[in-house]
């Protein structure tokens, strides 16, 4: 065959010649087929964990969260018990924790766990943050614990508990304190009657089965499927344009030896075909490389986040196997696609030295390949299992074709005004000409800035965001309490960090809105002169306002007891019911929202003193013994180190995404010179010289730098606003600082795009090509 014989004596020697562009064209495809195919084995193998784990992960048959006392639930499970349900109990307690000088706020749960007086399990998010591991100790309460065991999983607790971390004991003895949450952990008969029945009693309780939370797994997988996929369909395009690139910048430098090799008789097809089999023997060991390398990366991800290795070995192999026929199929095709740009390359206008019209070419080849891509995000949805997956390439799509769609209509602006500066001019008439290359590049560069964005200032972002949200609705951003107050109110005053602060008098109480019903809430005292740091009040008349016995309550408060300004509040405060009026709301931004705001009564006594703080440091708990202190922000890192634990894969596949930008857009700027190496030499000839080509060069690198920071800052910040006021009710706050990686990167990436590939090529000053257009 004749092919075969090109292929020995021409594509092999070319294969050796080319080896650093098909290295990065094949680093790129292993890249991109290991992510994807790592992708189905790590939600595969976390649904199979977290599907086995979910009688454990709930606690029991039936798990319920009580935030108050109800005799009439207490009564019903007491009737349950004596039926034969197995009932164990459990008390949630937010307290410090401390090993050495590490100190973390947490939860103790505090039940029927068998476990010795001073032994403790402990969350392994805890664990770490003390840096404590089995066999360690720790204080809690004052009071020293063994950590007899690590659990990899919150088992068994709160929504609190999981978020701050906590820790198992067989009991818990702090000075008569009411826990905040009681558990209850029901094994035995049907888990969902239960649940029907127990919720008739009480209907403000939080109720969880073991479907319950199945059901919460398979929403959160199908979440992290889309959300992966997401990035997977835009890693997917960057590579495949990278690869379609290389192999039209390919047919476009060999467009010589194409013309000769023809003009000596050998047909089009047999070149098609030895440049498809050159093409191949690149392609599918790079996707079979690709293929075996995702199972370490699957298994070193599932390690990270905490997920036990249950490959099951055969079906991972089915699963790799088949994703790999699956890409080496899919890259196959696309290689048929590309080549078919060879039939536009004519002997004759190459050898007398015109420019070769790739528009047909190009045309065809680009509906062809959106056609089949299409038809390939399918399939790999198929291949996931999942119809998130599909969901989400279709939006990206969506995305893509918007992104494409603007960049084009910005070009149409700049080419269309009217410049006076030659080098301007020659630029936007360039532009204009080849716009949709260019809108090409700035959606890659786009893309790249994005995945910068997304995979590196994510969790800062929404740290922040949270933080100042928390923040602008607090006068203060630290709580603190000590066993001396008067050493930490005299450090406060002396601490020039601070601003101020309020001196609250706490007494533990409960809400009694119904019959049977307590709610323990806190009732804290101020004193006129302590009250510096004020609370945001939202109705109402504050604190030192209106009727002496009046008080203040939150707005959460309200809303979950449905009473507001005027009503009477039924209390128990020192085992006596008091009824206090109520004469405004305050705004306690998720935090101590249980507690009772009023005037201190000297006569009343306190069982502890705390301090609500605004200072821009910590630095005045220097030197004060004892001493507990949150800030405030300390949801928003628990949300930030979430986010940075699940950007762990989506960093990855960033890595991927920006790796095949740069291919591409090399690729693109080099078939550009390549296509506009005519005219650069009418330029040199007429005196201009190269180093206005390279202002030229310059011209549409700050043109694309431009247009892809505003399109990309624009929907990073656009998507990210939109997240954080539907699920959180906050605005955004992103400071100069987050984005100063990413965009300095992207300027970097600019530079190296247009700049290196003008700067390298071959400036060849042989005018004798313009004599055929004399």
């Amino acid at each position: 065959m004749e092919w075969i014989k090109l292929f020995r004596l021409y594509n092999l020697r070319m294969l050796r010649s080319q080896r650093l562009l098909y290295g990065f064209v094949m680093l790129s495809v292993v890249i991109a087929v290991s992510i994807a195919l790592a992708i189905p084995q790590i939600m595969a193998r976390t649904e199979l964990a977290l599907n086995g784990q979910a009688a454990e992960l709930n606690g029991a048959g039936l798990k319920v969260e009580a935030e108050y006392e109800s005799r009439a639930f207490r009564e019903a499970v007491e009737k349950l018990r004596g039926e034969g349900i197995t009932v164990k109990t459990a008390g949630v307690y937010s307290v410090p924790f401390q090993n050495g000088a590490i100190q973390a706020y947490g939860d103790i749960v505090a039940g029927d766990y068998d476990l010795s007086e001073d032994g403790i399990l402990l969350y392994k998010a805890l664990a770490d943050e003390l840096h404590v591991k089995e066999g360690g100790s720790v204080t809690v309460g004052g009071r020293v614990y063994r950590v007899v065991g690590v659990e990899q999983a919150a088992y068994g607790v709160d929504g609190q508990s999981e978020m701050l971390g906590y820790g198992k004991t067989a009991g818990f003895h702090n000075m008569g304190r009411t826990p905040f949450v009681t558990l209850f952990l029901l094994d035995g008969g049907d888990s969902g009657k239960l649940k029907e029945q127990l919720a008739q009693i009480e209907p403000g309780f939080k109720y969880s089965t073991v479907d319950d939370r199945l059901a919460e797994i398979q929403a959160k997988l199908n979440t992290n499927t889309a959300a992966l996929t997401i990035l997977h369909t835009l890693s997917y395009i960057m590579t495949l344009l990278s690869v379609l690139s290389s192999i039209f910048m390919i047919i476009m430098q060999r467009q010589r030896d194409t013309a000769v090799i023809r003009m000596l008789g050998t047909p089009v097809k047999a070149l098609r075909t030895a440049l498809r089999a050159e093409l191949g023997l690149l392609l599918v060991p790079a996707v079979l490389l690709g293929a075996l390398l995702s199972i370490p990366i699957a298994r070193h991800l599932l390690k990270f986040n905490g997920v036990p290795d249950s490959s099951g070995g055969f079906g991972a192999l089915r699963m790799v196997g088949s994703g790999a026929l699956l890409f080496i199929f899919i890259y196959v095709v696309f290689i048929f696609i590309a080549t078919m740009a060879m039939d536009a390359i004519h002997p004759l206008t190459v050898v007398r030295g015109d420019a070769v019209s790739w528009k047909k070419s190009r045309r065809k080849i680009t509906w062809l390949s959106v056609g089949f891509g299409l038809v390939t995000l399918i399939v790999y949805a198929v291949y996931v299992g999942r119809s998130s997956a599909l969901l989400s390439s279709m939006l990206i799509l969506l995305f893509t074709g918007l992104f494409f769609g603007i960049a084009l209509l910005g070009i149409r602006v700049i080419s269309a005004w009217p410049y006076r500066s030659r080098l301007m001019l020659y630029s936007s008439r360039s532009l204009r000409a080849n716009r949709h290359s260019f809108a090409v590049t700035v959606f890659s560069l786009g893309l790249t800035i994005l995945f910068l964005l997304i995979g590196f200032t994510l969790d800062q972002t929404i740290r922040d965001s949270f933080n100042q949200g928390t923040e602008a609705k607090l006068s203060y951003n630290y709580l603190a309490a000590t066993g001396d107050p008067a050493g930490l109110e005299q450090a406060l005053k002396e601490t020039p960090d601070v601003a101020g602060y309020t001196k609250l008098y706490v007494r533990s109480g409960f809400v009694t809105d119904r019959e049977g019903v307590r709610r323990p809430v806190q009732v804290s005292g101020l004193k006129p002169e302590e009250y510096q740091v004020r609370y945001k009040l939202l109705e109402g008349e504050d604190v030192f306002e209106g009727p002496a016995d009046g008080v203040l309550i939150s707005s959460s408060f309200r809303d979950k007891l449905g009473i507001g300004v005027g009503s009477l509040l039924r209390t128990e405060i020192g085992g006596e019911p008091v009824e206090l009026p109520i004469k405004g709301v305050y705004e306690a931004g998720g935090i101590n929202q249980w507690d009772i705001l009023k005037p201190a009564v000297a006569q009343e006594g306190s069982e502890r003193v705390s301090f609500l703080i605004k200072a821009d440091s910590s630095r005045f708990k220097e030197g004060v013994s004892s001493i507990i202190t949150l800030h405030v922000g300390l949801q928003g890192e628990y949300l930030a180190k979430m986010i940075s634990d699940f950007l762990a894969v989506f960093k990855w596949l960033c890595a991927v995404c920006i790796f095949s930008s740069i291919l591409f857009n090399l690729n693109l700027v080099c078939m550009g010179i390549l296509q506009d190496y005519r005219e650069g030499l009418v330029i040199r000839a007429m005196g201009l010289g190269s180093g206005f080509l390279l202002r030229h060069t310059a011209v549409k690198a700050v043109i694309s730098l431009l247009f892809s920071l505003l399109l990309s800052l624009g929907l990073y910040v656009g998507l990210v606003k939109l997240g954080l006021s539907l699920l959180m009710h906050i605005g955004i706050s992103l400071s100069a600082g987050t984005v100063l990686l990413p965009v300095g990167s992207a300027v970097l990436l600019t530079a190296l795009i247009f700049l290196l590939p003008a700067r390298l090529w071959p400036q060849q000053q042989d005018f004798r090509e313009l004599g055929g257009m004399v």
